[in-house]
């Protein structure tokens, strides 16, 4: 590995890894908000001899358990994230890679005001890759197309389908981009590690990654 894509690779990690750190701050932020709320009725109460309100209360505590369960998710995702290094080839079932990514990329692509959604194949789709690169290229696609003007507001819509005993998964933004897309010589070093080959298809709006045959389980 050069020094070069080691800088890349720790960007990267370092990217993902501030990111959920924000994210769960703010779950501390408003698990926080509301046990000072329940405090401040147990104190009405306490203090003052007001009835507290069972509504208010049990909102309160939904709200809580809403946000534990939001930062279960989150360390979940940053906990598989950093497994995706433990080995630099693996057979691993794609959907799941691909859907790890948009769960860490979700906050990127939320405060540009970018949805993601995917939607999983019929059926389960093994692939012998290199997870971590896969992670980084993937990661890559997302920050270019939520980062469009065009993208604004919208959804970014991924597919995974299988293709010439691979598999593909389609990035499907605004048409008309993607003019520049994949061209770096880091994302060329990316596809090369995934062992993927990369298209874009303007008209459609579509940055599709296909999974050759000796990337294929």
């Amino acid at each position: 590995m050069t020094e070069s894509n080691g800088v890349h690779e720790l960007r990267f990690f370092g990217a993902v890894t501030a990111s959920c750190s924000h994210e769960l701050k703010n779950v501390l932020a408003v698990v926080n908000e509301n046990a000072g709320l329940i405090e401040d009725l147990l104190d009405l109460a306490a203090r003052r001899g007001r009835t507290i309100d069972p509504a208010r209360l049990m909102a309160a505590a939904q709200a809580v358990k809403a946000q534990i369960r939001r930062g279960d998710t989150i360390i979940t995702n940053l906990n598989r994230f950093a497994h995706s290094t433990d080995e630099t080839t693996a057979d691993i079932v794609l959907e799941k890679a691909v859907e790890l990514t948009l769960g860490v990329a979700s906050r990127m692509a939320a405060m540009r005001g970018v949805a993601l959604t995917m939607a999983p194949p019929a059926d389960s789709l093994t692939v012998k890759t290199a997870p971590f690169a896969l992670q980084q290229l993937m990661w890559r696609c997302l920050d270019k197309v939520t980062a469009l003007e065009t993208s604004r507001g919208g959804t970014i819509n991924i597919t995974i389908e299988p293709a010439a005993g691979g598999a593909c998964i389609r990035i499907k933004g605004p048409a008309g981009q993607w003019s520049d897309t994949f061209t770096s010589q880091k994302d060329q070093e990316l596809l090369t590690l995934v062992g993927a080959e990369a298209t874009v298809n303007p008209a459609s709006g579509e940055m599709i990654i296909t999974l050759n045959r000796s990337a294929a389980k």
